[in-house]
């Protein structure tokens, strides 16, 4: 999470140097805004760590759930400049976190391997 805030700052700061301004978003018109904060907070949420039964089953279900929410966001607004990219890194991403067992490719080595051995 220190990462997300560190770099939407660090975008602004380096966005004003260059010469813009926030008042371009007012220009913005998201269609289903509301489906990208739903997305992201549920992956927000701690997630139980095992890799069978319903600990598993629950985790892949909220996953599973955030990446529709932010994958049907990004195809509605694929109109939009940047926004077909933005559609080719969440699919991406969710390929490579559901191939893991809903473990994220940073986590994979520490945490979800070492539970692959007990």
């Amino acid at each position: 999470m220190i990462l997300f805030v560190s770099v939407i700052l660090l975008s602004v700061l380096v966005g004003y140097l260059v010469g813009g301004r926030l008042r371009g978003f007012e220009r913005l018109h998201l269609h289903h805004w509301w489906l990208a904060p739903i997305g992201l907070g549920l992956q927000a949420f701690p997630l139980p760590d095992a890799r069978h039964g319903t600990d598993f089953l629950v985790r892949m279900a909220v996953l599973g759930a955030s990446y529709a929410l932010l994958l049907l966001f990004a195809g509605i607004n694929s109109r939009i400049p940047g926004m077909p990219l933005l559609l080719v890194g969440l699919t991406l991403n969710a390929v490579v976190v559901i191939a893991n067992g809903g473990c994220r490719q940073a986590n994979v080595r520490w945490r979800c391997r070492d539970r692959r051995r007990r």
